[in-house]
């Protein structure tokens, strides 16, 4: 799961070539983001408590939950692109994809990082690794770039 959801980010990053079609209007579809940010929070914030663990038994099952939390994320963040457009409002979608590929490059670091620990528990650095790129999210979340995801449809 952790390396289908690294080839997500990278696609995410490297350009979204189309759209999905609208399938809700531009409130709902904030309402949805919003609420996948939320999970996506908490799901990165479970990956964090498990890294910080002496066990790393809770790692690929926390990893799990935000692979499932990002993919949704993304989804919820292109369906908002998607009703921005309709509404005719290409700077709202401009800011969206932006901010997708943002979340993206912190969520593919994090990922990997999981991974690194989980293919080799006993590395010297792979623990490390996950740390930093956990502070790198939380730092991430903490200077609010990600909300302008949400604070754009204000």
């Amino acid at each position: 799961m952790v390396i289908t959801t690294v080839c997500v980010c990278v696609c995410v990053m490297a350009g979204i070539q189309k759209l999905p079609p609208v399938k809700c209007n531009i409130i709902e579809a904030r309402s949805r983001l919003g609420e996948r940010a939320a999970q996506l929070n908490q799901a990165a914030g479970d990956i964090v408590t498990a890294a910080t663990s002496t066990s790393t038994q809770q790692i690929a099952p926390a990893s799990h939950r935000f692979s499932r939390a990002y993919e949704d994320f993304v989804e919820s963040g292109l369906e908002a692109a998607s009703a921005a457009a309709v509404a005719g409002d290409s700077a709202i979608q401009s800011e969206v994809v932006s901010g997708l590929r943002g979340v993206s490059t912190v969520a593919s670091r994090l990922l990997v990082a999981t991974k690194a620990l989980l293919v080799d528990p006993g590395a010297s650095d792979a623990r490390n690794q996950l740390t930093a790129a956990a502070r790198s999210w939380k730092y991430w979340k903490a200077t609010g770039i990600w909300l302008v995801l949400l604070g754009i449809f204000s």
